[in-house]
């Protein structure tokens, strides 16, 4: 039941997340030379938007209480990426515009708030792959016995 619970929390925490790691990925291609649009994602980001946050917050809770049996480590690192994740999200935008748009600078938005938000939002994403990872690595490789 912990496993199914975790990776449920981890799907809809994707979906919850899913206009600001669109805007993300329009910001790389932008940065490589594509003439990559957010206006694609509007649409998107006008559905998530009112429901990210208890969608969220009830993702980032079955993530911990999934890995709640797997140690105190995956535990900790899910809810300092869960914290990390959701602040990004939370700072992402000034009232008014769509969160999963403010990724990027745009008006309203301090010219270096937009590269800020993002670090703070992946790293709390980083954050909750590394506690699935020491949570669910293989018995030998935790206690140090590698082959």
């Amino acid at each position: 039941m912990s496993k199914l619970s975790a990776a449920v929390g981890a799907i809809l925490g994707a979906i919850s997340c899913a206009s600001m790691i669109a805007v993300s990925l329009v910001g790389f291609l932008g940065f490589l030379g594509s003439a990559a649009s957010t206006q694609l994602i509007a649409p998107l980001a006008h559905i998530i938007d009112p429901l990210w946050a208890p969608l969220l917050l009830v993702s980032l809770l079955l993530i911990v209480l999934g890995l709640s049996r797997r140690g105190r480590l995956a535990v900790a690192l899910a809810t300092a990426g869960g914290l990390l994740t959701f602040v990004g999200m939370a700072l992402a935008s000034p009232p008014g515009v769509s969160r999963g748009m403010a990724g990027m600078t745009g008006p309203g938005a301090p010219a270096s708030s937009g590269g800020l938000v993002l670090v703070v939002f992946w790293s709390g994403v980083a954050l909750i792959a590394v506690a699935f990872i020491s949570a669910y690595r293989p018995q030998a490789i935790r206690m140090g016995r590698v082959n």
